[in-house]
């Protein structure tokens, strides 16, 4: 399929890549459905939950998303050819992490499938795949959504690969190929697909070695946040560990606190100087 609007040199998914890439990678584990258009890549995969009495995992993945949803509600859409949305659901029951840790393992899935490609990512706490600009700017590069329906774990990704400047969600985003990195979307869908397969592999998947792995990779550990909750205070503190259960450790006053939800934002060290609070 060729480009549509919003990217001349853009074209579609081509299925035979993903599945060349998967045999490469030694990875059968999940049925693999690649759509053109649709609205959310979560809403897809439920319409098909029924399939994964024949496999271990499936997946959903396409080339435009016009209303995928983000945490809190947010909307995330990816145009057509620009970036990866991609849903990928489970039985709970083959998780041999806990529940509360997916999002981190995903985002951390995510950035070691695109360094094997050559491109460089860090993770915000708890879902976010991000990237500093040359201000040393931090700018979003995706998001990890993960959801449970009764027995089964949906974890949706969005990725920007090649959005341009005018097609970005907003002033704080920016996509692969902007930071520099080119990438082929079939290969790295392939990737993610294959890491986070070994979500289900009791065997050769230690809790606190990938864990260890999401903290040398998470740029919000260190920093001065501010925090924002669904319900209660604004918090502002210093982030100082992730517990084993993906908590949020933040020091505010000499006292810890875990933080399980919330929006964080980074504080930049000339808006702490600045900053009256």
């Amino acid at each position: 399929m060729d480009s549509k609007l919003g990217g001349a040199h853009r074209r579609g998914l081509q299925p035979a890549k993903i599945v060349q890439e998967l045999q490469t990678l030694e990875n059968n584990w999940a049925k693999v459905e690649i759509f053109d258009s649709v609205t959310s890549t979560n809403d897809v995969i439920l319409e098909h939950l029924s399939d994964l009495a024949l496999f271990d995992g499936l997946v959903v993945t396409v080339d435009e998303q016009t209303k995928g949803r983000g945490r809190l509600e947010r909307e995330w859409t990816s145009p057509w050819g620009a970036g990866i949305a991609m849903s990928i659901a489970l039985s709970r029951e083959k998780i041999q992490i806990p529940i509360s840790t997916v999002p981190l393992f995903a985002g951390l899935c995510v950035i070691q499938s695109l360094e094997s490609l050559g491109a460089a990512a860090h993770l915000k706490w708890p879902n976010d795949i991000v990237t500093f600009d040359e201000q040393k700017v931090l700018r979003k590069l995706g998001g990890i959504l993960v959801q449970l329906h009764q027995d089964v774990l949906v974890v949706g990704i969005g990725l920007n690969v090649d959005l341009d400047e005018s097609e970005l969600p907003t002033q704080m985003a920016s996509s692969l190929s902007l930071a520099g990195f080119t990438i082929e979307r079939e290969k790295l869908i392939a990737r993610v697909i294959s890491n986070f397969s070994e979500i289900t592999n009791a065997q050769n998947l230690g809790l606190e070695n990938w864990m260890d792995q999401y903290r040398e990779a998470c740029c919000t550990l260190g920093q001065e946040l501010r925090i924002s909750q669904i319900a209660g205070e604004a918090l502002r503190g210093r982030a100082i560990a992730v517990s084993s259960d993906g908590a949020l450790q933040i020091e505010i006053d000499g006292v810890v606190r875990d933080i399980s939800v919330g929006d964080v934002e980074h504080v930049r060290a000339a808006d702490a100087t600045n900053s009256s609070d």
